[in-house]
């Protein structure tokens, strides 16, 4: 089949904000966001698909249409030709803004996934801005196995137990499914995440929501769904230029550009699809803009052309299409 004769637009979609009892109001301090009034935004779904919602596409010829019409009304075009219409799009990116702590958690490993019949998953941060002693926690220390775990968990103190990394915007760390993982207050950070969301809390940090109730531990599910040893993730420091592969894996591979301005970013129909998060400046493609933060999906086929007006940051997001898992929606989020 002739993918030039089956053009697409590049698509931009309206993000969806999300209240969590560890989020603020950052996203319009730190970006001038539009926050619903009196909330405390902890997330912004700026791409997802999920069975009961999907994104809705902001502007152009599709404005208003749902992601997930549009891949069961142009599979090939929108995803390529390993696609099936009936398959969920398999990431979610979202922005993430912790002013606290988010619960100390962990997305099932093989053995949690045997167990429990729930699929684990890998996602990436990219930090967008971190405050003054701001950090993140990911693995275990070393010689830490279960019944050390366990009992650390009975005590109440898994501290002790667990890597804590300081963290700078421009940073970058993937987490493999086992990883016990927390993000640290005061950082906002760029989530790319397959689409599955099966999360098991260990520790809440004694946090007690408007009601003065715990958030439920899933300690079992926590304990046999967890990598003991090191942690097989990686932390990419943010002091590079040019063009960096930030992680390649099964799910999906993760490239950051740094462009300066008029320096043009391209990618031809037939390639791949691909998802364009700016994270600093601006991109053009002709009349479309995509400014930081900002997301743009270019479809299987897509002609992508961008310029950048002045210097440009932009996270890409790429072969999660030859992947085709299905990214179905399981299981509870515990975030």
């Amino acid at each position: 089949m002739d993918i030039s004769k089956k053009t697409f637009p590049i698509l931009r979609f309206n993000p969806v904000y999300d209240e969590r009892i560890w989020g603020g109001r950052y996203l319009k301090t730190l970006f001038g966001r539009s926050l619903p009034k009196g909330v405390r935004v902890g997330e912004s779904r700026e791409m997802f698909d999920f069975e009961a919602e999907s994104s809705v596409v902001a502007d152009g010829k599709f404005a208003s249409r749902t992601l997930r019409s549009l891949i069961e009304d142009f599979p090939l075009e929108m995803m390529g030709p390993r696609w099936r219409s009936e398959m969920r799009f398999p990431i979610i990116v979202k922005l993430l803004d912790a002013r606290q702590s988010l619960s100390l958690q962990v997305h099932p490993n093989k053995r949690g996934e045997m167990l429990y019949g729930n699929d684990g998953k890998s996602e990436a941060w990219y930090f967008l801005n971190s405050g003054k002693n701001a950090g993140f926690i990911a693995g275990l220390k070393s010689g830490v196995g279960e019944a050390e775990f366990r009992k650390a968990m009975e005590n109440g103190d898994v501290s002790k137990c667990l890597c804590r990394y300081d963290a700078l915007a421009g940073d970058f760390i993937l987490i493999k499914a086992g990883t016990v993982h927390s993000l640290g207050a005061d950082n906002v950070v760029l989530e790319i995440q397959e689409n599955k969301t099966c999360t098991f809390r260990i520790s809440d940090w004694g946090r007690v929501d408007a009601n003065g109730r715990e958030r439920e531990i899933h300690v079992e599910q926590s304990l046999n769904s967890m990598d003991y040893g090191s942690a097989d993730s990686f932390y990419v420091e943010g002091s590079y230029d040019g063009e960096k592969v930030l992680c390649d894996i099964a799910p999906f591979r993760i490239r950051k550009f740094e462009l300066t301005g008029g320096e043009p970013l391209n990618f031809r129909a037939g390639e791949d699809a691909r998802i364009m998060y700016a994270v600093k400046g601006t991109l053009k493609c002709g009349e479309l803009l995509v400014s930081a933060p900002g997301c743009a999906f270019v479809p299987f086929a897509a002609d992508a052309c961008f310029e950048a007006c002045g210097d440009c940051t932009v996270i890409v997001t790429e072969n999660f299409a030859g992947f085709p898992n299905g990214g179905h929606v399981i299981g509870k989020n515990a975030e």
